[in-house]
């Protein structure tokens, strides 16, 4: 089993990823396990991406009807922006206004 802030790391990246999934290959992988704080933090982010449901998909829709990834490298976003190269813990999440036109 992973350690918890591991753990916890991964389920905040992993609600705000199009796929959320609570399952390990071969492990029963539910916050109560680790500890009180995964559970506040599983629900933190459970909150935060059903608040944000409607806007994701509004964002779906733009990315189907344009073939540009909801979920996107910062480097994607900003082509011409040096610093984008070191960014690799960073992403867009979401469509600027210019793209939706």
């Amino acid at each position: 089993m992973p350690r918890a802030d591991l753990y916890k790391r991964w389920v905040a990246f992993g609600l705000l990823s199009s796929h959320s999934r609570l399952h390990g290959s071969g492990s029963y992988r539910v916050p109560w396990l680790f500890d009180d704080e995964a559970v506040d933090v599983l629900r933190e982010f459970t909150h935060l991406k059903s608040s944000l449901m409607p806007y994701l998909y509004g964002q779906a829709i733009v990315a189907a009807e344009k073939g540009i990834p909801v979920m996107r490298a910062m480097m994607l976003e900003f082509p011409d922006d040096p610093a984008c190269d070191y960014l690799d813990r960073q992403y867009m999440l979401g469509m600027p206004c210019s793209w939706r036109r």
